[in-house]
Protein backbone atom coordinates (compact mmCIF):
# COMPACT_ATOMS: atom_id res chain seq x y z
CA UNK A 1 0.00 0.00 0.00
CA UNK A 2 1.38 3.72 -1.31
CA UNK A 3 2.04 6.42 1.67
CA UNK A 4 -0.60 8.99 1.92
CA UNK A 5 0.23 12.76 2.59
CA UNK A 6 -1.98 13.97 5.58
CA UNK A 7 -0.13 17.41 5.40
CA UNK A 8 3.04 19.35 5.80
CA UNK A 9 5.89 19.73 8.05
CA UNK A 10 8.02 23.25 7.87
CA UNK A 11 11.36 22.79 7.09
CA UNK A 12 12.11 24.62 10.96
CA UNK A 13 9.85 21.76 12.18
CA UNK A 14 7.34 24.11 14.61
CA UNK A 15 4.74 24.15 12.16
CA UNK A 16 2.25 21.94 10.39
CA UNK A 17 -0.13 22.80 7.58
CA UNK A 18 -2.68 20.00 7.67
CA UNK A 19 -4.30 18.81 4.14
CA UNK A 20 -7.97 19.37 4.05
CA UNK A 21 -8.19 15.47 2.52
CA UNK A 22 -5.59 13.12 2.81
CA UNK A 23 -3.49 12.25 -0.55
CA UNK A 24 -2.49 9.05 -1.69
CA UNK A 25 1.30 9.83 -3.16
CA UNK A 26 1.10 6.82 -6.25
CA UNK A 27 2.75 7.66 -9.54
CA UNK A 28 5.77 9.10 -11.10
CA UNK A 29 7.55 10.81 -8.26
CA UNK A 30 6.91 14.46 -10.71
CA UNK A 31 3.13 13.86 -10.61
CA UNK A 32 2.71 13.26 -7.30
CA UNK A 33 5.20 16.26 -5.76
CA UNK A 34 2.55 18.43 -8.07
CA UNK A 35 -0.68 16.79 -6.66
CA UNK A 36 1.14 17.86 -3.36
CA UNK A 37 2.26 21.40 -3.72
CA UNK A 38 -1.73 21.90 -5.28
CA UNK A 39 -2.82 20.24 -2.06
CA UNK A 40 -0.99 22.28 0.03
CA UNK A 41 -1.99 25.85 -1.87
CA UNK A 42 -5.59 24.71 -1.42
CA UNK A 43 -5.41 24.11 1.99
CA UNK A 44 -3.57 27.27 2.58
CA UNK A 45 -6.23 28.86 0.66
CA UNK A 46 -8.85 27.55 2.90
CA UNK A 47 -6.75 28.30 6.40
CA UNK A 48 -6.31 32.08 5.03
CA UNK A 49 -10.41 32.24 4.55
CA UNK A 50 -10.83 30.88 8.13
CA UNK A 51 -8.20 33.28 9.42
CA UNK A 52 -9.72 35.83 7.94
CA UNK A 53 -13.10 35.55 10.02
CA UNK A 54 -10.84 34.80 13.14
CA UNK A 55 -8.88 37.13 12.96
CA UNK A 56 -12.05 39.54 13.10
CA UNK A 57 -13.58 37.47 16.18
CA UNK A 58 -10.47 36.48 18.00
CA UNK A 59 -10.25 37.34 21.85
CA UNK A 60 -6.71 37.27 22.77
CA UNK A 61 -4.12 37.88 19.31
CA UNK A 62 -2.33 34.46 21.35
CA UNK A 63 -5.33 32.63 20.92
CA UNK A 64 -5.35 33.62 16.76
CA UNK A 65 -1.69 33.24 16.88
CA UNK A 66 -1.73 29.93 18.64
CA UNK A 67 -4.08 28.60 15.82
CA UNK A 68 -2.53 29.99 12.62
CA UNK A 69 0.36 28.90 10.37
CA UNK A 70 2.98 32.16 10.27
CA UNK A 71 2.84 32.79 6.50
CA UNK A 72 -1.38 33.31 6.97
CA UNK A 73 -0.78 35.53 10.13
CA UNK A 74 1.41 38.02 7.80
CA UNK A 75 -0.99 37.78 5.03
CA UNK A 76 -4.34 38.55 7.37
CA UNK A 77 -2.23 41.41 9.04
CA UNK A 78 -0.96 43.30 6.32
CA UNK A 79 -4.85 42.58 4.56
CA UNK A 80 -6.55 44.43 7.69
CA UNK A 81 -3.59 47.10 7.94
CA UNK A 82 -4.56 47.98 4.03
CA UNK A 83 -8.03 47.57 4.85
CA UNK A 84 -7.76 50.41 8.13
CA UNK A 85 -5.49 52.24 6.70
CA UNK A 86 -7.96 52.77 3.72
CA UNK A 87 -10.83 53.82 6.18
CA UNK A 88 -8.25 56.14 7.83
CA UNK A 89 -7.71 57.62 4.56
CA UNK A 90 -11.85 58.02 3.78
CA UNK A 91 -11.80 59.82 7.34
CA UNK A 92 -8.98 62.06 6.37
CA UNK A 93 -11.14 63.14 3.43
CA UNK A 94 -14.72 63.37 5.20
CA UNK A 95 -12.82 66.08 7.67
CA UNK A 96 -11.43 64.03 10.46
CA UNK A 97 -8.38 65.85 11.27
CA UNK A 98 -7.56 63.43 14.05
CA UNK A 99 -8.15 60.17 12.26
CA UNK A 100 -4.31 59.16 11.01
CA UNK A 101 -3.32 60.10 14.80
CA UNK A 102 -5.90 57.65 16.13
CA UNK A 103 -4.81 54.78 13.79
CA UNK A 104 -1.46 55.56 14.89
CA UNK A 105 -2.39 55.28 18.37
CA UNK A 106 -4.03 52.07 17.57
CA UNK A 107 -0.67 50.79 15.38
CA UNK A 108 1.16 51.62 18.96
CA UNK A 109 -1.48 49.90 21.15
CA UNK A 110 -0.79 46.92 19.05
CA UNK A 111 2.57 46.51 19.23
CA UNK A 112 2.61 46.96 23.20
CA UNK A 113 0.26 44.26 23.30
CA UNK A 114 2.92 42.12 21.10
CA UNK A 115 5.74 43.28 22.79
CA UNK A 116 3.92 42.60 26.45
CA UNK A 117 2.92 39.04 25.07
CA UNK A 118 6.54 38.15 23.68
CA UNK A 119 7.92 38.54 27.68
CA UNK A 120 5.57 35.65 28.38
CA UNK A 121 6.14 32.29 28.28
CA UNK A 122 5.32 31.23 24.72
CA UNK A 123 6.14 28.18 22.98
CA UNK A 124 9.03 28.55 19.95
CA UNK A 125 6.26 28.47 17.24
CA UNK A 126 4.33 30.99 19.35
CA UNK A 127 7.67 33.52 19.67
CA UNK A 128 8.72 33.68 16.40
CA UNK A 129 5.05 34.05 15.00
CA UNK A 130 4.44 37.25 17.51
CA UNK A 131 8.02 38.45 16.60
CA UNK A 132 7.06 38.31 12.76
CA UNK A 133 4.18 40.10 13.51
CA UNK A 134 5.83 42.45 15.38
CA UNK A 135 8.35 43.36 12.80
CA UNK A 136 5.77 43.72 10.14
CA UNK A 137 3.39 46.07 12.63
CA UNK A 138 6.58 48.06 13.54
CA UNK A 139 7.26 49.02 9.66
CA UNK A 140 3.75 49.78 9.02
CA UNK A 141 2.97 52.53 11.45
Amino acid sequence: DRPTAKGLDSCVGVEYIPFGNPLKVEGRVEYYLQDIQDRLIDSLRDILYQSIKSFEAKKTILEWLSATPNQIILTVSLLFFTKDMTQTFKNIAGGSASAMKDFWQTKIDSLTELIDLVRTDLSKADRMKAMCLITLDAHSR
